[in-house]
């Protein structure tokens, strides 16, 4: 739900309120490592975390994982499709630790923290990377470590595309002895398929230069089509202890040479045009092997990067506000947090609370400007509330946990399934549930609103090389600004006439404010220039 405020300098801000949306629990145990159902009717996969996903607004597929076996982790090679009803078993085990075959009946190893695809131009699934296990040359033992190997599941079979059938291979930059143009072995990378349906990957854990364990970090960007693996951005010192993000002057900005830097386990989620956003994640090992974590958004068009929001620096602890509109809130540094971008290009985050010994949930929505606390009420939840199955209730919410896998639905529901956290009882472990939040799309709106939103229209939005605004007839003389997300100046026209349009392709691609100053009011819209 939303409010107006008006300040007494009658500037127009929409200040959302806490509940904003509500959780449905759609299946699954509520009590952490379950074992699944894998014969009969109604079948579900055992709990497990960091598995990878991908899929269309109708139906996803999901493989592989790290679960629980003797009270022991291990991973898993089954392949499951969800169809937005039910879950369907394609193929693998039913059981931790299988080690695959790459000869004869191929059948992918185990694995967790791959990277997923799904091509919908010849409806094949594809699975790359991960930490695996294979057996060692003489097949008297299996062995773990990271994979380079490309997978296809072509509906019926499994077929090994590319990479090594051993473990902790380097990256190949071109075709050659044999060799065809591959990623190196990794875990943990950043995956997402663009508009073009493109695969696409960046960052992860890699091994170092002599093929030592444990990994160190890329930056790596790799795009995978019909015609195999591509180079999309070189690694820079990609062996260094040092994470080396290039943050631009500007928020919002799309900035050539820009990028996050070597980092891996972010919050990652698309919006409709396969543009991606990351949060976070684990950015670098510090000199005495520790792990330090990003509290940073980023987005990227294909081509550049923009920072969004959040920090530089590492480690840094979340803000909590107790309203939302205030711009000194914001999120934490966290890593294999949880997602969604909705039709709003709003991005969501469903996170814990890393200093916290009792892993708290966090739920945050970054709107373009500023974060909002969602369901703030709820943060103090360790443990979660599930009501009754396949009904939304605003007491519902899930546990705190990380490495879900999370996607959306037509309808605009935000989905996340399993992960590691803490169940019903309170109690951590392995899960297998499956969530649904709807997103609260309306909006309370004063009489004072409608008459300023009345006032001003903005047309198209987002804008790509000229944008008209719209006033009102009865509008007086106005004086209409943009200022970007630094506060400056950068358009600016005294106007008559109740239309005017304004050529937008000089400025470089992000968010900016359109201010509209009249005798009496001053009314802000938010538009997106898109060139």
């Amino acid at each position: 739900m939303k409010r107006l405020i008006l300040s007494s300098l009658c500037l127009l801000i929409l200040s959302p309120v806490f509940s904003q949306g509500v959780w449905t629990w759609m299946g699954g145990s509520k009590y952490a490592n379950d074992s699944g159902k894998y014969v009969g009717d109604s079948l579900w996969p055992k709990a497990r975390n960091s598995s990878c996903l991908a899929g269309t607004e109708d139906g996803v597929y999901l493989f592989g994982g790290m679960t629980s076996s003797d009270k022991k982790w291990a991973l898993m090679n089954d392949l499951w499709y969800w169809n937005g009803e039910e879950w369907h078993w394609l193929s693998g085990s039913d059981t931790s630790k299988n080690l695959g075959y790459f000869r004869g009946n191929n059948i992918p190893h185990a694995r967790m923290e791959c990277a997923c695809h799904y091509d919908t131009a010849v409806d094949e699934f594809f699975v790359f990377g991960g930490r695996s296990y294979v057996y060692s040359e003489d097949y008297s033992m299996p062995v773990s470590g990271l994979s380079n190997a490309l997978w296809k599941w072509n509906g019926k079979d499994w077929v090994l595309l590319r990479g090594d059938s051993t473990l902790n291979g380097r990256s190949r930059y071109s075709d050659s002895s044999g060799w065809k143009k591959t990623p190196p072995s990794m875990t943990g990378p950043i995956y997402w398929t663009n508009s073009e349906g493109q695969f696409n990957i960046y960052g992860g854990n890699v091994i170092d230069s002599s093929f030592k364990y444990p990994y160190f970090y890329t930056n790596e960007w790799w795009q995978y089509d019909s015609t195999g693996w591509h180079v999309k951005q070189a690694a820079s010192n990609v062996y260094y202890y040092s994470s080396k993000a290039k943050y631009p002057k500007e928020k919002g900005v799309f900035t050539e040479g820009a990028h996050p830097g070597r980092r891996r386990s972010s919050a990652t989620s698309t919006n409709k045009s396969g543009d991606l956003f990351i949060y976070g994640g684990l950015a670098v090992i510090d000199a005495v092997g520790q792990d330090l974590k990003r509290s940073d958004l980023w987005t990227t068009n294909g081509t550049d990067w923009a920072w969004l929001a959040g920090d530089t620096t590492f480690d840094k602890r979340s803000k909590y506000c107790t309203q939302n509109g205030n711009l000194k809130c914001h999120p934490g540094a966290t890593w294999s947090a949880m997602a969604w971008v909705d039709q709003k290009d709003h991005f969501w985050m469903f996170s814990d609370d890393i200093e916290d010994s009792k892993y708290p949930s966090e739920f945050w929505k970054w709107d373009g400007s500023h974060w909002e606390m969602v369901n703030k009420d709820k943060w103090t939840y360790t443990k979660g509330v599930y009501g009754v199955m396949g009904q939304a209730d605003t007491s519902n919410w899930p546990g705190a946990r990380r490495s879900a896998v999370t996607w959306k639905d037509k309808n605009g529901d935000m989905w996340m399934f399993g992960g590691i956290g803490y169940d019903s009882d309170g109690d951590w472990g392995y899960l297998n549930d499956l969530w649904k939040f709807s997103p609260d799309t309306t909006e309370e709106v004063s009489v004072a609103a409608n008459y300023a939103a009345s006032q001003l229209q903005v047309y198209p939005n987002p804008a790509r090389g000229m944008m008209t605004v719209q006033l009102s007839s009865n509008t007086p003389h106005h004086l209409l600004s943009i200022v970007n997300t630094q506060g400056q100046v950068i358009w600016q026209q005294k106007v008559e006439q109740a239309s005017t349009q304004i050529a937008t392709h000089h400025w470089p691609s992000g968010l900016y404010i359109l201010k509209c100053q009249t005798t009496d009011k001053v009314i802000e819209k938010k538009i997106i220039i898109r060139n």
